[in-house]
């Protein structure tokens, strides 16, 4: 049982359980010393051997207790005292194994039993905070849940107060606490200790987080930081969750880093279904917010909670929600490199994108004017046709900009299959029977004469964007109802050129050239076949990048 071969001792603990299991006339009380005899080191060992040693009689134990042979015994309370033996020895790294092994046949002692199991612990439980461990405080924690009554003589005298999980305590908990390391789970020890104190009736979250966060901050593990404020944060009420994250997250928790790509994994999910469940959106924007106002370099580990806390936003908060991350796309935290601050504003406008997928054409448009310009101009200013326009801090940068246009020709694309009015036949126009791409090509026009907006490209050929603009003013002269089916084609082709302009200056031009002459035909009424024209015209422009 002691070979450290791959899965030898799982393998033989397993099969010594079904003996123990299917032959109840074996004497168990002689498997346990034959147990001891060949387990315990006795001598002079190295610390491996004794490792190895002391991890086959856990294994052993293990096995008499899923074999349901130690109940309520003498040989059950002769395991708890050699279990006990083994978890006071210093510098064991096994004590987390050996103490969910004497937990797990600490419960199956009847109440009637447990002042055997207090003849037996006592001792060392009495020794109270006096170089405390993980282990005496996670015993003590049990057995005040199985057995209050015997447990409270021993935590009135020996541990300060009646109440062991007192906030009184929190400080002396958070010392002990800070010794126990977690890797990518939580230790048995840690989650009894934590238990005990969200179940107390006297559990103070603000007094909890200000002991335990600020102490075991200056830890070694910085994994139990985590797995603790999770703990905590899924023992609390919906109306506390708000402060708790903000507070604790930003003050606290991120100014630890994980060491573990599973712990950053785990607290992510834990997070995310706990803030999800929230109803108040009110307390999820706030969330939000408090989590965006870090640096991106802390943010990345809270990814995934953004991206359910976004998905989770009703129609209600999605204009408060655009307007938050525009502002934070606009001024980055310029305290990372220039890349991470670059990700973090295409995350921010990838979290846009994932809000307004339902919701009014009013806010895609707004959005799609907000890339649009800092796709193609650079905001050196203020203009108050564009309050929510303001100078980028850090400048964006190329990455960014491209990002823009990508998600730009995205948002022209939901504009052009919603209408203000569901029951419409005519897609992308709004509610004054105007095109949205209208109103945001004629709204941009302000732009070009505004010195705080200088193009980041040089367009040339103004002859055809006035030209342009010189016909689509002739076709919006027409009320919506005089219009043609060809008029209304031949608008969003002439607007769709404009942006095109921007873009892929030569291409626009020779589209321009050839639609011209198209609208020409069809408005002079001439019966030359100019929509064959069009068509081939419509194909080639499907091979264009923009």
């Amino acid at each position: 049982m002691s070979s450290n071969r791959k899965n030898a001792r799982q393998g033989f603990a397993v099969a010594l359980a079904e003996i123990l299991t299917h032959f109840p006339d074996i004497n168990v009380q002689e498997v346990f010393a034959l147990c001891k005899e060949t387990n315990l080191p006795s001598g002079h060992v190295s610390q491996k051997e004794i490792r190895d040693l002391y991890t086959g009689f856990v294994f052993c134990v293990s096995a008499l207790q899923r074999s349901n042979r130690l109940k309520d015994n003498d040989l059950c309370f002769e395991v708890l005292k050699e279990l006990l033996q083994i978890l006071l020895k210093k510098k064991l790294t096994i004590k987390d194994v050996v103490f969910k092994v004497l937990l797990d046949i600490l419960d199956s002692v009847q109440p009637e039993s447990m002042v055997k199991v207090f003849e037996i612990f006592g001792e060392e439980l009495k020794k109270g905070w006096v170089e405390c461990s993980p282990e005496r405080l996670a015993l003590m924690s049990y057995l005040e849940k199985r057995d209050a009554s015997n447990a409270g003589k021993i935590i009135k005298k020996h541990w300060n107060f009646s109440h062991l999980h007192h906030p009184h305590n929190y400080e002396n908990i958070a010392n002990v606490v800070k010794s126990i390391h977690c890797e990518d789970r939580v230790k048995p020890q840690l989650s009894i200790i934590l238990d005990g104190c969200t179940s107390s009736p006297h559990f103070k979250i603000k007094k909890a987080s200000k002991y335990f966060f600020s102490v075991m901050e200056s830890g070694e593990n910085r994994n139990t930081v985590i797995f603790t404020m999770v703990h905590f944060l899924n023992c609390i009420s919906d109306d506390k969750v708000d402060s708790f994250v903000c507070k604790n997250m930003s003050d606290h928790l991120l100014k630890v880093h994980p060491s573990s790509p599973d712990c950053i994994s785990n607290m992510s999910d834990a997070v995310s279904k706990r803030v999800s469940s929230v109803e108040s959106i009110e307390t999820k924007v706030s969330i939000a917010k408090s989590f965006l106002a870090l640096t991106p370099r802390r943010l990345s580990c809270l990814h995934k909670v953004l991206d359910v806390l976004f998905d989770s936003i009703s129609s209600d908060a999605t204009e408060n929600c655009v307007s938050l991350l525009e502002s934070f796309f606009i001024k980055s935290k310029n305290e990372d490199s220039s890349k991470i601050t670059s990700e973090f504003r295409i995350d921010c406008l990838s979290w846009v994108m994932q809000i307004i997928r339902h919701s009014s054409p009013k806010i895609v448009h707004q959005f799609t004017k907000f890339l649009f310009i800092y796709s193609y101009f650079e905001v050196k200013g203020e203009c108050k046709e564009y309050p929510q326009v303001k100078p980028a801090e850090p400048e964006l940068s190329p990455a960014t900009i491209t990002f823009c246009k990508a998600k730009f020709n995205s948002c022209l694309k939901l504009l052009t299959t919603q209408s203000a009015d569901e029951g419409s036949k005519r897609k992308g126009v709004a509610d004054d029977g105007r095109y949205w791409v209208y109103h945001l090509m004629s709204s941009s026009l302000v732009l070009f004469t505004n010195e705080q907006f200088p193009m980041l490209c040089d367009i040339t050929g103004f002859e055809e964007w006035t030209a342009l603009w010189s016909v689509i003013d002739e076709i919006e002269a027409k009320s919506p109802d005089s219009r043609s089916n060809e008029d209304w084609a031949f608008e969003l082709l002439f607007l769709h050129a404009g942006i095109l302009f921007f873009d892929e200056q030569e291409q626009a031009k020779f589209v321009l050239n050839d639609v011209f002459q198209c609208y020409e035909k069809h408005k002079t009424g001439s019966t030359e076949n100019w929509r064959s024209i069009l068509v081939d015209l419509l194909i080639s422009i499907l091979s264009y990048e923009s």
